[in-house]
């Protein structure tokens, strides 16, 4: 062998078995740890997306609740303001106490004033209305008398019956759907709101003197 071939050989030297076998077990291990990487990533991506699914859905569940207890709390005051003003009424031989299922008028002093009050549910807007009228301008049957009305509840549904003067608050009581005013006063107005899937019931016992 010539002194050129052997100094190529020397600038060029072969890798030993052992440095490829070093090297093939480096991109083994490479190799591994990208797929782990590649699994890390995809398990931490499916927790986020549950964590992320869990919480969308609580904070849905929690609005739902929070809605309802707003709804629920508006739906008692509303009907604590309607009792003390059917406590407040007077009888009167020009207006009296009127009512249907989903509306009801009757005289009340509102301070120093006695006015018409009038409540009605509209089921197109699911909303209760009260109206107002003083009670002076109805007898003096003016033109364009000052309505004061504005809605005060907002429902699913609002039902009224009226329990006659020999009606007992027992189980088995009767409650009429309608009262006329030639029917006098009645003992309790009960009033049945729907919220949803609740259902609040008040009775309301009007003063007899």
């Amino acid at each position: 062998m010539s002194n050129g071939a052997m100094s190529r050989h020397r600038g060029h030297p072969e890798p030993s078995a052992s440095f490829r076998q070093r090297g093939s077990q480096v991109n083994a291990l490479t190799g591994f740890t990208l797929i782990e990487m590649l699994m890390v990533v995809t398990i931490m991506s499916l927790i986020a997306t549950g964590l992320a699914s869990s919480f969308l859905s609580g904070m849905r569940v929690w609005g739902r609740v929070r809605h309802q207890d707003t709804a629920y709390t508006a739906a008692l005051l509303a009907l604590e303001a309607i009792a003390k003003e059917l406590r407040q009424g007077v009888e009167l031989a020009s207006v009296r106490v009127e009512g249907k299922a989903q509306e009801l008028s009757f005289p009340s002093v509102n301070g120093t004033s006695v006015v018409k009050v009038t409540y009605a549910y509209d089921p197109r807007t699911k909303r209760l209305w009260r109206k107002q009228v003083e009670l002076r301008e109805i007898i003096e049957e003016t033109l364009q008398p000052h309505v004061i009305e504005g809605p005060v509840l907002l429902a699913d549904g609002l039902t009224m019956t009226f329990a006659a003067p020999d009606t007992q608050e027992t189980e088995g009581s009767e409650w009429r759907n309608e009262w006329k005013p030639e029917d006098g006063l009645p003992v309790a107005i009960r009033f049945e709101i729907r919220l949803h899937d609740d259902t609040i019931t008040k009775t309301v016992f009007l003063p007899i003197a």
